[in-house]
């Protein structure tokens, strides 16, 4: 790879490892600043130690106030930024004749993403990128589909091709990268490539970060309102 983001900067919100790090790592390898935005200052701090480039920002995404204080944030130390990477989420396991989490995993898993968009859209350059993570639970269905999860991620997706419509004009493109399982082992520089294999459980985080960041890059600069999954087919086998 070159380096395709030279400069560019990139929320990640709702930081968190694996994931998170995998990301934060090829962003800064590949010549970008990821800003990584969480609750807990203890461990971003620990984040940008390791993750030499990265930058952060302490703020509770739930609450108006925490959304608001970051777009100042960007306003008044960054100006604007190059995207936006949204992996907030929650999960609980129900059916049909055990409910109670609907509510709150709507809450969570759709509207809270697009709370956040409400605050920052305007704090994101022209022919920037927006990318959820969502479920593959959304595309494969069966009589263990968490019901409440797989209906807030598949809301989720309906978003994505929404936002995209409606921020075509602006030149922001909305996409979303479909999870399974993500593996919680992970070492930087690691050949996970010699580790995984086509239909497993867990998808290396490394594999699903390499998706997020073509979506964030110019090589994906005319793909807009879609979701990939990305989980080496292992919803073929669920």
């Amino acid at each position: 790879m070159v380096q395709s983001l030279s400069g560019k900067k990139f929320v990640i919100a709702g930081y968190g490892e694996p994931l998170g790090e995998a990301l934060a790592r090829i962003l800064v390898t590949e010549g970008g600043i990821p800003i990584l935005v969480a609750r807990s200052s203890d461990r971003l701090k620990k984040a940008v130690e390791k993750i030499k480039g990265s930058i952060y920002f302490v703020c509770d995404l739930s609450t108006d106030n925490g959304r608001l204080s970051l777009k100042e944030h960007i306003k008044d130390s960054i100006g604007k930024v190059d995207g936006l990477v949204i992996t907030l989420g929650g999960f609980f396991i129900d059916r049909y004749d055990d409910l109670g989490n609907t509510l709150s995993l709507m809450d969570t898993n759709m509207l809270l993403p697009l709370s956040i968009i409400n605050a920052l859209h305007a704090v994101i350059n022209e022919f920037g990128s927006i990318v959820f993570t969502t479920s593959t639970q959304t595309l494969v269905f069966t009589d263990k589909t968490p019901l409440s999860y797989a209906a807030s991620k598949y809301a989720l997706n309906g978003l994505t091709s929404i936002l995209a419509a409606q921020l075509v004009s602006q030149n922001i493109r909305v996409n979303g990268v479909a999870i399974s399982s993500i593996s919680e082992k992970y070492e930087p520089g690691r050949d996970w490539k010699k580790l995984r294999k086509m239909g497993q459980d867990e998808t290396p985080p490394e594999d699903i970060a390499n998706v997020i960041y073509f979506l964030l890059s110019d090589l994906s600069e005319m793909v807009d309102g879609i979701i990939i999954p990305a989980d080496g087919g292992h919803r073929f086998r669920s």
